[in-house]
């Protein structure tokens, strides 16, 4: 009977130091490190001096997409939201980051809070390189609008496949596009999943319930598992559960409407999920491929 009970303790003992030497690990493993609500007098994380950052700045706006991102000497731009964002939210940022020409423009899908920023931005003097489109460029009237325009301005017009991949410095992003019969112009959304290092950021443009499932039923080669999500669809449409455990983000980004995003909230605290929004306050998230520092940068603040 001792040797008995000696042994559970052993067991016990053994047990609790394994758990006490893994749960550093575990913390450690956390990619994200959020300062979104951190105190002015707390400390802040810094990277090494020579570290080679990958640079995603959500600008604020509200109820519309727009992503800019830098690495080195490249930039690119995934969609450029709708014209009064632009003005109010893009363009204060492209010169608070001394940005004035894209290298290239994503378009996710031809809807006017996605694409009508660009007209805004070839007006404010802002030059692109070469405008990536998931769509035919006469897919309605806002792409043929942009299109034209861009075209005008000396501006190369490349198209997207599902499948795609390219280089972004040291970074890699992969193209994904499903489509069905029965599909919205959201549902045809260009999605991108974008890696350095170890780090990852998965942006779905505005996917649907039934782009969702199209996605869940062929899911690509590669882990979809990410550390920063962009919810689909601003927060507007609910996320498939699956897909939100597939994902499984430390961080998900919501840009849509209050009032109009309450239930993608519920779910997403429901199942213990980090969240924020780029609205009053824009959003900068660099990484050094090993993790990814989120906070509020200085010029980034606006009113509600």
């Amino acid at each position: 009977m001792r040797s008995a009970e000696t042994l559970r303790r052993l067991l016990a003992f053994f047990l609790c130091l394994a758990l006490l030497i893994t749960l550093p690990c575990a913390v450690a493993e956390n990619r994200v490190i959020n300062e979104l609500e951190i105190g002015r007098d707390e400390e802040r994380y810094t990277f090494p001096s020579d570290a080679e950052l990958l640079e995603v700045y959500l600008p604020s706006i509200l109820g519309a997409d727009c992503c800019i991102m830098r690495m080195g000497d490249e930039t690119l731009m995934i969609d450029a939201a709708y014209d009064t964002h632009t003005r109010e939210g893009v363009i204060p940022a492209l010169k608070a980051l001394g940005i004035s020409h894209i290298d290239t423009a994503y378009v996710s899908h031809p809807h006017d809070d996605h694409m009508k920023g660009f007209l805004t931005l070839l007006e404010n003097g802002i030059t692109f390189g070469r405008m990536a489109l998931f769509f035919e460029e006469d897919a309605n009237w806002i792409s043929r609008q942009v299109v034209q325009a861009m075209k005008e301005a000396g501006v190369e017009i490349v198209h997207l496949k599902d499948g795609d991949e390219t280089d972004f410095g040291k970074a890699h992003i992969r193209f994904l596009r499903r489509q069905r019969t029965d599909f919205t112009v959201n549902d045809l959304s260009g999605m991108m999943y974008i890696t350095y290092g170890d780090c990852s950021y998965f942006t779905v443009g505005d996917i649907e319930n039934r782009g969702q499932d199209v996605l869940m039923q062929k899911l690509p080669s590669f882990s979809l598992k990410c550390d920063i999500f962009k919810h689909p669809h601003h927060g507007y449409a609910p996320i498939r559960k699956d897909l939100l455990e597939t994902v499984d983000p430390e961080l998900v980004i919501v840009t849509g409407q209050y009032a109009s995003t309450n239930a993608a909230i519920r779910l997403l605290n429901s199942r213990g999920y980090t969240w924020t929004r780029q609205f009053p306050e824009a959003i900068e998230m660099l990484c050094d491929g090993q993790h990814w520092l989120v906070r509020h940068p200085s010029w980034g603040s606006r009113k509600r």
